[in-house]
């Protein structure tokens, strides 16, 4: 498989899952004030920081953190 190949089906795989997995998680920060505070003081400092834009560390799961990152 080349590496096109290979992130073209990443990409499909992610695509088919992505509606569900934020449904699952679209409430996940609701009872969690303080772990919504850490990740707005996250997003705030990666925001300002030399990236230029919001990223996630690499142990993050996609879904959880791009959702809740939208919130931010």
């Amino acid at each position: 498989m080349t590496s096109d190949g290979w992130l073209a089906d990443t990409r499909i795989s992610y695509d088919a899952v992505a509606g569900s997995y934020a449904d699952q998680l679209r409430d996940a920060l609701a009872g969690g004030p303080y772990l919504r505070a850490a990740l707005a003081v996250f997003a705030e400092q990666v925001r300002d920081g030399a990236g230029g834009g919001l990223r996630p560390p690499p142990s993050a799961g996609a879904g959880g953190f791009l959702v809740a990152g939208r919130r931010v």
